[in-house]
């Protein structure tokens, strides 16, 4: 037992260790609201960048399947006349008839080239994003190659076959139509079409790709929710999923050896 000469200061001590032990425990809870008060602006700062990356790229995503959309229209329009002309009944009226200009489809490849080149540096420059995203990188690149190194080709030999326009204005054209076209220039552009609108239709499925892998990566823990990747009914059609990273060296392997894009750049050998 504790002698009665002492127990006056229990009281005070018990006191004192309660005011103690609550600073302590004050203390704590001030730390503990201070880190989950800061670990919440950091989880509302990286969503907000999070959706401020994803809308940057889209949108450059966007403005690139818009002008894919007007170049795939000229090479679809194109291919349909250039057939007419081997298979109507009246080619010359046909041919009379014609009024894209190679000039149109000049502008077109240069416009197609940048919008692409642009999506690339905006893709090597976020990499830091996802371990597999400079896939998108040799994607573009291989199915971008036979627009800009065979479009000019194509819009000089053009000019044998589509008009050509005196004034610079679009909406008022002063047509000059060349002679009637022999089948093999015929032939000649027709193939060059088809390598033209296989880029495009390639370009156009991996923006739908990188739009789907940007939304499940940077949005899908702010949704609770995976965007499904392409499951392309032709299973020679090439399709890019971030997260099968076996499926990526894949890819890379191919886009290295099996193009041309890869074929002809050091860099990727």
């Amino acid at each position: 037992m504790i002698s009665e000469e002492y127990s006056w200061v229990i009281g005070p001590v018990i006191d004192a260790i309660a005011i103690v032990v609550g600073a302590v425990l004050i203390a704590w809870q001030v730390k503990r609201q201070f880190s989950l008060s800061r670990e919440l602006q950091r989880s509302e700062n990286r969503d907000e960048l999070q959706l401020k990356l994803y809308s940057e790229i889209n949108q450059v995503c966007t403005d690139t399947l818009s002008v894919s959309s007007r170049f795939g229209t000229y090479v679809r329009i194109s291919t349909i006349l250039l057939k007419d002309l081997t298979h109507s009944q009246t080619p010359e009226v046909v041919h009379k008839n014609i009024n894209l200009t190679a000039k149109e489809f000049k502008e077109l490849v240069s416009t197609f080239s940048e919008n692409v080149i642009k999506l690339i540096s905006i893709i090597e420059s976020h990499e830091v994003v996802h371990k597999n995203l400079y896939i998108f990188r040799y994607a573009f690149g291989s199915a971008l190659y036979p627009i800009s190194t065979r479009g000019y080709e194509l819009s000089v030999k053009l000019l044998q076959i589509f008009p050509y326009d005196l004034n610079d204005d679009p909406e008022n054209k002063n047509l000059i139509h060349p002679p009637f076209p022999t089948l093999d220039m015929i032939d000649d552009n027709l193939e060059l079409f088809a390598s033209m609108e296989t880029a495009c239709l390639d370009i156009d499925s991996y923006l739908f790709d990188l739009r789907v892998s940007l939304q499940n990566i940077l949005l899908g823990d702010l949704f609770s929710h995976k965007v499904p990747v392409r499951k392309p009914v032709d299973q020679t059609f090439k399709v890019i999923d971030l997260t099968c990273d076996k499926q990526v060296k894949e890819l890379e392997l191919h886009f290295q050896k099996n193009t041309e894009w890869g074929q002809s750049n050091p860099l990727t050998k």
